[in-house]
């Protein structure tokens, strides 16, 4: 299902089905706009990583490619990530992304495939290898990880906001699946802060991927991230300032914070 949703000065065109969206106009009446309505139409796309081009429209027959993909050997799915046909290229890497959360052992062979799809050129492509391999953290019995955190730290830093929420949410999903890397990841996004990306209103986005990330591993919150999430309550993003709000009220309820105050 498509349709269109207004957030800040632009309206996106946004496909349920196959979490797409794309960029539909400009927002002229963007000062009458809400804040609960902005808020809600932020809410409602978080996570689709993917930004439709206009060459590849999604349809039903994508669909239908897409549930074979699903059954196809992972290795071809791989290979298909360099086709010349967007169409069988962005629907391997959807495909790809699904085996990789729900059966993340079919994918942990090809793990050394999947770290070389992080020097992609394509962004899209570049974002199936960060998805993915954080998703692979939950079985990486060869202790793979420690290699490539290096690599992923680097992606929090290419001024780009999409690659660096993917990267927070991968490396969130590898301290939560391996603890002993999260001193060290914690470390690494809190810089996140003072990175510079493409406009101002990225990075406050940016600092909002940072929240979501904590979210999902860091119970018990230490000085400097209470710190770090107490200055985004101010986010000029009403979106952020949210997130830093609810964060800081359930671990409030759940931890002595004070102890690190």
């Amino acid at each position: 299902m498509k349709k269109l949703l207004k957030i800040d000065k632009a309206i996106y065109e946004v496909d349920d089905e196959f979490k797409f969206y794309k960029f539909y106009s400009t927002n002229s009446n963007w000062r009458k706009l809400g804040e609960d309505e902005n808020y809600q139409n932020k809410k409602l796309i978080e996570g689709y990583r993917k930004i439709m081009s206009d060459k590849i429209v999604p349809s039903k027959n994508n669909d239908k490619l897409y549930h074979e993909l699903l059954s196809k050997p992972v290795n071809d799915l791989i290979s298909n990530l360099s086709s010349s046909n967007a169409t069988r290229k962005y629907q391997s890497s959807k495909a790809l992304i699904e085996i990789a959360e729900k059966t993340p052992v079919k994918v942990y062979p090809f793990f050394d495939e999947c770290v070389k799809l992080l020097e992609n050129d394509n962004n899209i492509i570049k974002w199936t290898g960060i998805i993915i391999l954080g998703n692979l953290s939950s079985v990486d019995v060869d202790k793979k990880m420690v290699k490539i955190l290096p690599k992923l730290f680097d992606l929090l830093d290419t001024g780009k906001m999409i690659t660096a929420g993917n990267t927070a949410m991968a490396l969130a999903s590898i301290a939560k699946n391996n603890s002993v890397f999260s001193d060290k990841i914690t470390k690494q996004l809190l810089k996140v802060e003072k990175y510079k990306y493409d406009t101002k209103e990225c990075g406050n986005i940016a600092i909002g991927h940072v929240i979501n990330a904590f979210d999902v591993y860091l119970e018990k919150p230490d000085k400097k991230v209470i710190e770090f999430i107490s200055r985004a309550l101010k986010n000029l993003r009403p979106a952020t300032a949210k997130k830093a709000e609810k964060y800081l009220r359930s671990r409030l309820e759940t931890s002595d914070l004070t102890k690190n105050s």
